[in-house]
């Protein structure tokens, strides 16, 4: 697995310092890791790592961030990504479109509480949606409508081995001095300004302290710096609260530390400060928003106060101060929790498990919504499809008449069936829609297909681009007249698209004990016992494309000359084919059984299976017997054998290269000779080949 972890820089920061655990840990446990951001000091803790680092300006907010879109693309392309994994919203944008035209999984990390906009919006389309808390989760769900299966909760974690845990400080270490830290980026929402005032009416109770503003401050903010360093020259704090910039060692200003107050005005998204203080054995006194209780239980892991209020902050922290003891116990609760709950090893694993997911659990769409004869071809795709992504739910979408073709196929999880002449468009779309699918995979790849693929919102659409529709899917095949090749090897050629390196095209049937029993008995009801060779005579292609069709008169000097050699004849076919049947019971031949359109589908294949030789115009049969086993003679007219054969031991194809086959046309265009392609396929070459299959002398 290569993941490409993006986060627009690496300076000192919450999500950033994840970002570098995160990266650390997953190469522990085996996973390529390669990071993309616009830089910083942090970059340095990579390369100790020896984790790949590749600088792009993915951190301004500009129209022209959209050119970097194209770079991405080509690291995910070159570097074979699997998972790009965005930690924020420019990030997110670019890694969203560069997914697009690749096979990567976009997931997303919602670090902060998003304000319900557009440009928010993306943290929402991940194929999976990782929250680092419960408050954020629901935020999520709540304003930007993510589903709850592509949502999953991951609270931060931190490095236990990275912090010296020291709770005996409280009870061992005489105190002359507190320290009380507030560990922030400066900026109004974390609550400095309310910080320095609280600050101010504890030092009227307990004066020997420390108050530590630890943080850096971007161009942005520089006003509010002036604005706190102004407050404690006014409250005469110059000598108690101290402002440090540019820190590194979090660890130790904590370790160090008799107390952390978090400090907060708007709602936490999760308050990675908190779990690092647990981490080194300092209490904590927090702001009671957000996700802030989700961490600490008030007056059991630490104590919470009301936000925006300096008063009930002081007293708060007065009251920590004046008990060492609960100092004491707070930090060693909130230590064992951390162990517990927020450790780096938790969450690795449980986003290693996220990616695992993604990977595998995959919503799919195959479309293959023709004839009898492509459902069946659509059966290797789809089994190709299940062994790449054992966890994914896999639907076929197809006409309801052909539904006995998969009801026992174990590839698949579900089959979405419409009726030709009774749904409408619409109705199929919204039943599409309704699912969310991930990917759709289109066999049939015409304008219907491609449209439903599009409108029904399917994030990658792979399929042959085919007429002005085929721009409707972002993951195109060309469909090159050029290359000869059959239709499974051209669905083996969608399939690599996916990721599918390894093609099985081996044809598959499940056929019921009942509907061979079932046949059995109708064969012997005709007189045909299990001893008899039987050759079947699928005397009618499909109605709509009747210049495949044999001559009848070909089918039945065949069938005569078959019956010499003692072989039971069988004809075939669906209730289209009435009308020749009769005409061949008529014409005075030997005796055969007509079971045309006196069979289901499950019983066809019964049928063909127990056949020993079956011959048939290029049409469902033939593949019918490729996936049973029987053998088969296909006689080819206007459609070339090696576009529309499988290739498979005991199916023999006969056809006759002349000058205008193969055409394609629904109608014979040639006036002087109709049907010559076929005409010229001889019933004596029928016989022979027929009577080598089945070896007679």
């Amino acid at each position: 697995m290569k993941i490409l972890l993006l986060v627009p820089s690496l300076n000192q920061g919450g999500v950033e310092t994840g970002t570098i655990e995160l990266s650390r840990q997953l190469k522990k446990f085996g996973v390529e890791v390669i990071v993309v951001s616009s830089g910083g000091v942090l970059v340095k803790e990579l390369n100790k790592s020896n984790i790949n680092h590749i600088c792009l300006p993915i951190h301004k907010k500009s129209l022209f961030s959209l050119f970097l879109i194209p770079k991405l693309t080509k690291i995910i392309l070159k570097e074979n990504i699997d998972i790009v994994h965005a930690q924020s919203r420019i990030p997110a944008w670019l890694a969203y479109f560069a997914c697009q035209e690749t096979n990567a999984v976009f997931i997303t990390s919602c670090h902060g509480y998003y304000s319900k906009h557009f440009f928010s919006s993306i943290m929402a389309r991940g194929a999976r949606v990782i929250a680092i808390s419960e408050f954020i989760k629901n935020h999520m769900i709540s304003s930007f409508g993510v589903p709850l299966d592509k949502i999953k909760l991951i609270y931060r974690g931190v490095d236990l081995d990275k912090y010296n845990f020291n709770a005996d400080k409280y009870l061992k270490r005489k105190r002359d001095r507190f320290i009380i830290v507030n560990i922030a980026r400066l900026t109004p929402i974390k609550g400095q300004l309310e910080f320095v005032k609280a600050i101010s009416l504890v030092r009227n109770k307990i004066p020997n302290l420390e108050a530590r503003l630890v943080g850096n401050v971007d161009k942005r903010h520089t006003s509010y710096e002036r604005k706190i360093n102004i407050l404690i020259k006014e409250l005469n704090l110059l000598n108690t609260v101290k402002l440090i910039h540019g820190c590194t060692n979090i660890a130790q200003v904590l370790e160090e530390a008799d107390l952390l107050v978090l400090s907060s005005t708007v709602p936490e998204a999760f308050g990675r400060v908190i779990i690092e203080a647990g981490a080194s054995g300092t209490a904590v006194c927090a702001s009671n928003i957000g996700a802030v209780p989700e961490i600490v239980e008030h007056t059991k892991d630490g104590y919470l106060f009301s936000s925006i209020d300096s008063q009930s902050m002081a007293r708060a922290i007065t009251t920590l101060l004046e008990n060492p003891s609960q100092l004491y116990q707070f930090s060693i609760n909130l230590r064992k929790k951390v162990e517990d709950n927020f450790s780096l090893d938790k969450m690795a694993k449980e986003t290693l498990r996220v990616y695992e997911e993604a990977l595998s659990e995959k919503k799919i769409l195959v479309l293959k919504p023709g004839g009898l004869g492509d459902v069946i071809l659509a059966i290797p795709t789809l089994k190709n499809i299940r062994r790449k992504f054992p966890l994914a739910t896999i639907a076929l979408l197809i006409e309801e008449r052909f539904k006995p073709v998969i009801k026992k196929c174990p590839y698949i999880n579900e089959v979405i069936l419409f009726n030709r002449e009774k749904d409408s468009f619409l109705n199929i779309l919204n039943r599409i829609k309704e699912k969310r699918f991930d990917i759709s995979i289109d066999l049939k790849n015409n304008h219907f297909t491609h449209c439903l693929s599009f409108l029904g919102q399917i994030k990658k659409r792979y399929g042959f681009k085919k007429g002005l529709f085929g721009s409707l899917l972002n993951f195109p095949e060309q469909l090159r007249h050029s290359l000869i090749e059959d239709p499974l090897k051209q669905q083996s050629r969608i399939l690599k698209r996916v990721g599918v390196d390894f093609f099985d095209d081996r044809l598959e049937l499940w056929i019921s004990q009942e509907a061979r029993l079932s046949i059995n008995r109708l064969l012997e009801k005709e007189g045909i016992v299990p001893s008899d060779i039987v050759v079947g005579l699928a005397i009618g292609a499909s109605h709509k494309r009747p210049n495949k069709n044999w001559p009848l008169e070909n089918f039945i000097l065949l069938s005569d000359k078959l019956q010499e050699k003692s072989i039971k004849i069988i004809l075939l076919g669906d209730e289209y084919s009435r009308d020749k049947a009769r005409y061949f019971l008529n014409s005075g031949s030997k005796k055969v059984v007509d079971l045309v359109g006196r069979t289901d589908l499950e019983q066809l294949f019964a049928l063909i299976e127990r056949l020993n030789i079956l011959i048939c115009a290029d049409s469902a049969p033939a593949h019918i017997a490729a996936a049973v086993g029987t053998k088969a003679i296909v006689l080819f007219g206007p459609t070339d054998p090696k576009r529309h054969l499988v290739p498979t031991s005991g199916i023999d194809a006969i056809f006759k290269q002349i000058d205008c086959q193969p055409c394609y046309k629904r109608k014979c265009l040639n006036k002087s000779q109709p049907l010559l392609c076929l005409k010229k396929i001889t019933p004596e070459e029928v016989f022979y080949l027929a009577m080598k299959k089945l070896q007679f002398e």
